[in-house]
């Protein structure tokens, strides 16, 4: 989709004949947008792995609480017995 919008802004710029400089103008603030975009998708993928890891450590928490709980279930049981 972007090598066709590119390709589609290039066309327009050669139809409307604009000097070199005006392209190379186009294609920096291109080159710029895309920069930002991929710091703003980086700067999101190290928040989901942040949120991704805190989960985990939550889940690990509850199993660790949970099969503490069986365990001592299960001592019980082996004294009623």
């Amino acid at each position: 989709i972007d090598i066709v919008e590119k390709l589609v802004s290039f066309a327009e710029a050669r139809s409307s004949n604009p000097t070199p400089n005006v392209v190379l103008d186009g294609i920096k603030e291109r080159v710029e947008k895309y920069e930002l975009n991929h710091q703003q998708l980086q700067q999101i993928i190290i928040q989901l792995r942040t949120e991704a890891d805190i989960r985990m450590e939550s889940v690990e928490a509850r199993l660790d609480v949970q099969q503490s709980e069986i365990a001592e279930t299960r001592l019980e049981v082996q004294q009623l017995r």
